[in-house]
């Protein structure tokens, strides 16, 4: 066995420890579904009148798609996993919130079935039996269990799955999990579906996901009030990251005056210097017609900008006739009248 095959069963006895603890937590009747048509399409495959598939089927081996054509015995590569790895094989180190649920067991069960033909083992107990089987089944195993998890995102669990990606670096899943997530986003006009995945986000894993130029959102305030529900679920510790997050994350310039003004008014701004200081700069560039460094709009907020005609604002730059830029002098008036109402609020 090469060294290839050795590095192939290390990841994948570590993947599937992680996704076998997962998958009796989060697979729901999608993922039982997209695991029975996996299982379905390798049955038939299995059982086509070739030399190829009868030479498959009868050497015992799991025809599921993605396997290495090497199907050693990994009694041996155990032992190097063992050596490698600092904790136990077949303990998972993500700690999970959620409870194990019925539909979870029956696919650990479903899989343990279609790659080794036993359906009495737990998650731990299959991922031993898959560490002494062969690299074939191990990445099989790994393959059922991306599938059932990525069938199984939805808005109830998103959060949740994509922080267990993230940590774990399970890329397949995290992507599917964060698209998702990128479509609901709390807003404040609702609690996220997701609320405990959602809270427990680490900040960088909230900075991915709201720098994101997919992230579906009607306007930039909506941004705002993500960046206040993840706060408020552990203000002690995240109010102090709430200005950087509204720095990085926020894309006020691409935000207009009612958007500001309405932000400028918000409680969390008027009760924090810092956040003051950053929308009120935003204001009075947009107020005097100058540009401030930002990422350009998101998708769907230039797909609703381009429905409605542009219309000039009070303070906007101009061309003149000669082509050189000149700035609407109310502009000047109105920086004015703001600072001197913060000044008084």
């Amino acid at each position: 066995m090469d060294s290839v095959d050795v590095l192939s069963f290390l990841s994948g006895v570590r993947d599937v420890c992680e996704l076998l603890a997962a998958l009796p937590r989060y697979c729901n009747a999608a993922g039982i579904e997209a695991l029975e048509a996996i299982v379905v399409r390798a049955f038939v495959r299995s059982h086509q009148p070739c030399q190829q598939c009868a030479t498959t089927a009868g050497s015992g081996s799991t025809p599921f798609p993605s396997e290495p054509k090497d199907d050693s015995v990994t009694h041996d590569m155990l032992l190097i996993a063992q050596l490698c790895i600092s904790q136990d094989v077949a303990q998972a180190t993500y700690h999970h919130h959620d409870p194990i649920t019925e539909l979870g067991r029956l696919a650990v069960q479903r899989i343990a079935s279609s790659v080794l033909h036993n359906s009495a083992l737990d998650e731990r107990q299959l991922t031993l039996a898959l560490a002494v089987s062969t690299v074939s089944n191990v990445l099989a195993a790994r393959h059922l269990c991306l599938a059932a998890l990525q069938a199984s995102v939805n808005p109830s669990n998103c959060f949740s799955i994509f922080r267990f990606a993230d940590v774990c670096a399970i890329m397949p899943l995290r992507q599917a999990a964060g698209r998702c997530c990128l479509a609901h986003m709390p807003c404040g006009a609702g609690p996220a579906q997701d609320v405990q995945g959602f809270s427990l986000l680490l900040p960088e894993q909230l900075t991915s996901l709201l720098q994101a130029n997919s992230l579906q959102v009607p306007s930039e305030i909506a941004v705002f009030k993500a960046i206040t529900a993840w706060v408020h679920a552990n203000p002690s510790e995240r109010t102090a990251l709430m200005g950087d997050l509204v720095r990085n994350c926020v894309r006020l310039g691409t935000a207009d005056l009612r958007e500001l003004e309405q932000l400028d008014q918000d409680p969390e701004v008027q009760a924090s210097v810092q956040l003051t200081r950053i929308v009120a700069y935003a204001y009075v560039s947009r107020l005097m017609g100058t540009a401030t460094q930002c990422q350009g709009k998101r998708c769907r907020v230039v797909h609703e900008a381009h429905a409605t005609a542009a219309v000039p604002t009070r303070g906007s730059s101009v061309a003149s006739p000669e082509g050189a830029t000149v700035y609407d002098r109310a502009g000047a008036g109105e920086v004015q009248r703001y600072v001197r109402r913060r000044l008084v609020a």
